[in-house]
């Protein structure tokens, strides 16, 4: 009796359910390619001119077209859901692989180009802001989807671009509160909060009426009127204190 080992090197390994005289039954351009049973996951080769097959391990009906599918592994759609599912349990740098992978599958899957613009966004740092990455993603997306979903899309770019904003502001905010008295804190948080205000107009090249994208520009460009001195602390000129007016403005929490 022939073993599953020794069965999985025939060379096709297959048993048509279609009718024995099919047009290719004598030598016709009939073509095999690599498979997998839905039933027994053996690794089979099926004739790409047939609609059914029977597995020659379990014997039961093995529709080609899947069959084939099953060894490319999953689809763009199961992938886009697994990358949902890990942007929304805060894994955005597996999101990211996920919509990726989909993006292989299917390169036009606009659901898929979406969530990998978001999970870029949720993989930045204040010192690695990937702004320009997530609207590359979004544009793309919008571009390839229905005109009657696109103004949606773009609505859901703006929010997603302002979400990420918020986030990285609250990380510089407290970055510069804790090291204040440090030399070029300032000039960093400068930094990192004009690389915000673009990024907040970025957001409104998507979405110009969203007021809440405008009064979060006006409160980073407050922060950064507000400033900072020098006071004396042991004799020294050197150390420097948040002003009274930024410490207020800290403490307010308006974003």
């Amino acid at each position: 009796e022939q073993s599953h080992d020794t069965a999985r090197r025939a060379p096709f390994g297959v048993r048509s359910t279609q009718d024995s005289d099919h047009p290719n039954r004598d030598g016709g351009n009939m073509g095999f390619q690599a498979a997998k049973c839905p039933s027994c996951a053996g690794d089979i080769q099926v004739p790409t001119d047939r609609d059914v097959v029977k597995c020659m391990y379990c014997g039961v009906d093995v529709v080609v077209r899947e069959a084939i599918r099953a060894v490319a592994g999953p689809s763009a759609e199961t992938l886009v859901d697994l990358g949902r599912k890990a942007l929304d349990g805060a894994n955005p740098t597996d999101a990211f692989q996920l919509f990726s992978r989909a993006l292989e599958a299917d390169p036009k899957n606009v659901a898929a180009l979406m969530g990998k613009g978001e999970a870029a966004g949720w993989c930045s740092t204040i010192a690695n802001m990937r702004f320009q990455e997530m609207s590359t993603y979004f544009n793309d997306a919008i571009k390839l989807a229905a005109p009657d979903a696109q103004e949606g899309l773009k609505q859901r770019a703006a929010r997603s671009i302002g979400s990420v904003c918020g986030a990285l502001w609250n990380q510089a905010q407290e970055r510069f509160q804790r090291f204040a008295s440090l030399d070029d804190t300032w000039v960093e948080f400068v930094g990192q909060a004009w690389a915000l205000v673009e990024a907040y107009e970025l957001a409104l090249v998507f979405n110009p009426t969203d007021k809440i994208l405008l009064e979060n520009i006006i409160t980073i460009s407050r922060a950064m009127l507000q400033g900072f001195n020098y006071v004396m602390i042991g004799g020294s000129a050197n150390v420097r204190r948040l002003t009274p007016g930024l410490e207020a403005f800290f403490k307010e929490g308006m974003m």
